[in-house]
């Protein structure tokens, strides 16, 4: 089923545009319920020619697999089974953090196998440590990867509502039986764990992180939830962060030196006996 599941994804991503080899990736980073996919489909057009990693699309499959096998009662714990006894009806992706790590060695392994060709491909993720960021620049880094950066903040209070509004959809959606497999929740612990000691966002820190030190990356920009203008746009140059305005102004600054260099230089009398200040 894994490789079946594998190459649902490489064609559901065709969809969205012919897949390119092109040893291109960009990296998603921010905490659940921060806005990430919002930022994919509005500001980057569902990234066509890229195959989208994500562990959230394999808890799809396996929860949809475990159902339609009638296995899903094994993911059952006991006080599942004592509130199911007292009347208490489970929707089947309220059990998706019990097959979390299938879910995350399934993106794993999907990236692997994409990194041998260079398909172009979006990973999905967290970002939750340093330690996250330099695992995925060495790995991006030792295949000749080059990659954006592209961070989705919200503030803790942003992104617990942020995760209750998507699972709340869900459940009512299931309730009303317009969904199968219902809202998707994540443990109140994780989202806790990604706000460092001092209040700031152990993901943003991260990224930034990433943006500065990757090897391969091409440019880092920053979104705050609900807003669809970057509150950091950058790329790399000579192998530092510099606003993608400055870049650009330094791009068409040569040309135009260029240009008056081109010009016809016009002798004029006396022009070369200079002012009489210094000389």
């Amino acid at each position: 089923m894994h490789k079946k599941w594998m190459q649902e994804v490489v064609d559901d991503s065709a969809k969205r545009g012919e897949i390119k080899y092109e040893g291109k990736a960009i990296v998603m980073a921010g905490p659940p319920g921060a806005g990430k996919g919002t930022v994919q489909r509005e500001r980057l057009n569902d990234v066509p020619g890229y195959v989208q990693c994500d562990p959230d699309i394999f808890k799809e499959k396996i929860i949809q697999h475990e159902l339609e096998s009638g296995n899903l009662d094994r993911l059952k714990t006991p006080l599942v089974k004592e509130l199911e006894a007292q009347g208490h009806k489970f929707a089947p992706m309220e059990f998706a953090a019990l097959v979390h790590e299938e879910s995350s060695m399934l993106s794993a392994k999907l990236q692997k196998d994409l990194r041998k060709d260079g398909t172009n491909y979006v990973i999905d993720t967290v970002l939750k440590s340093q330690g996250s960021a330099q695992e995925v620049a060495a790995t991006l880094d030792k295949r000749g990867y080059t990659y954006d950066v592209v961070s989705v903040q919200a503030t803790f209070e942003e992104s617990k509502a942020g995760i209750y509004g998507r699972w709340q959809a869900g459940r009512e959606a299931f309730e009303r039986g317009e969904s199968q497999l219902g809202g998707r929740p994540v443990p109140s612990d994780f989202a806790n764990n990604l706000v460092t000691a001092d209040g700031k966002s152990a993901t943003e820190e991260s990224a930034k992180w990433l943006a500065e030190n990757g090897k391969g990356v091409v440019s880092f920009t920053q979104y705050r939830r609900g807003s669809s203008t970057p509150e950091i746009d950058q790329v790399k140059n000579d192998g530092k962060l510099i606003p993608r305005s400055v870049a650009s102004a330094r791009q068409a600054f040569p040309k135009a030196r260029e240009t008056q260099s081109r010009a016809p230089k016009v002798h004029r009398p006396g022009a070369d006996k200079g002012t009489g200040i210094g000389d």
